[in-house]
């Protein structure tokens, strides 16, 4: 559980470390001074303690989970509040990278996603950087082409995401006008929603948009990611990002791109996060004292009265009182 230091920034002690004496110590986070976000991040930190622990499972054969430079690199991010996180390739790879070059690179950024691909969005600089470490650009891209269609059986086509975002739009300013031609609210408003999505996504070839990608982004929106003013976007932005997200991917299956969705690809179900204000919030009923409800029931008309008497006797709500019928009235009983 976070803590308030005496700064009044909230911290976090979680998992452990290694010191430099070699002794076993635990690692300190600190989550900023807003409470709301302090919890969010809290709660994505220890999502990420337990996909390391998974990862030191699976991938060093059960060896203890520490946190390392790498992965301590990207939980702060994390603890930032950051929902897109710079990665770099650890010690322990970077001899592939001087071999393989964007092999490796990939290697690696596919191992992160695998493990906190749903916790957090994961971006690595070095991919450009091993580019440069081929001799022909052009037989690199070429030898790169013929790997993608040995694995999944697509060439690339240079179509991208935030092309395929682009073309969306128009279709969508297309499709939602009024009687005057102009551009109807429908169609600008379901036209930025789709341009957020370059602003939280970065650029990436149609190929890449798998399974698992599409999850990615689906649940980075559950998460409820940061905006220009470093607020949480609301529960109802985010759940229409989603239902954009799917309709526009629907439509990219029928466009004339190269892209189609994976065969019998079920939508996965988002719970988009709620904040530790927003549950304390919902939690609290109003509620009127006998007094109160003594001067509604003064004051208020035959109706309102009858309203109140079915609320108080029969524990009926809204819902309750606008079915009721007539023939459920039988003299003085409902």
């Amino acid at each position: 559980m976070a803590t308030l230091d005496k700064s009044g920034q909230y911290r976090r002690d979680l998992g452990w470390k290694t010191t430099g004496s070699g002794n076993r110590s635990q690692q300190r986070f600190y989550l900023g001074h807003d409470k709301d976000s302090a919890s969010l991040a809290e709660r994505r930190l220890e999502q990420f303690w337990t996909g390391l622990e998974r990862y030191f499972w699976q991938e060093r054969d059960g060896q203890e989970c520490r946190w390392e430079e790498w992965s301590l690199a990207l939980a702060k991010q994390v603890a930032d509040g950051l929902m897109v996180v710079n990665a770099d390739v650890p010690v322990h790879v970077q001899p592939h990278v001087e071999q393989d070059g964007l092999v490796a690179v990939a290697g690696w950024l596919n191992l992160l996603k695998k493990y906190f691909g749903t916790i957090c969005g994961i971006e690595m600089a070095e991919a450009s950087k091993a580019e440069e470490l081929q001799t022909k650009r052009g037989q690199f891209y070429l030898d790169l082409g013929k790997r993608i269609l040995a694995t999944t059986g697509n060439a690339p086509t240079g179509e991208t995401i935030h092309g395929a975002i682009d073309a969306y739009v128009e279709y969508l300013h297309q499709v939602h006008r009024t009687p005057e031609q102009a551009i109807s609210q429908t169609g600008k408003k379901q036209g930025e929603r789709a341009i957020r999505l370059k602003h939280h996504h970065p650029d990436f070839p149609l190929y890449d948009l798998t399974a698992k990608k599409i999850e990615e982004i689906l649940f980075y929106w559950g998460k409820r990611p940061l905006h220009a003013k470093e607020k949480r976007y609301s529960r109802d932005t985010c759940k229409n990002q989603l239902i954009l997200i799917r309709a526009f991917l629907r439509w990219l299956h029928r466009s004339d791109m190269e892209w189609q969705l994976p065969p019998a690809y079920l939508f996965p179900r988002i719970k988009i996060e709620w904040l530790p204000s927003e549950v304390s919030s919902e939690m609290k009923k109003r509620t009127f004292t006998i007094k109160q409800v003594g001067i509604l029931w003064k004051h208020g008309t035959p109706l309102e009265r009858v309203f109140i008497a079915l609320g108080i006797n029969c524990g009926f709500g809204t819902a309750e009182i606008g079915t009721l019928a007539e023939v459920e009235i039988n003299g003085a009983w409902v």
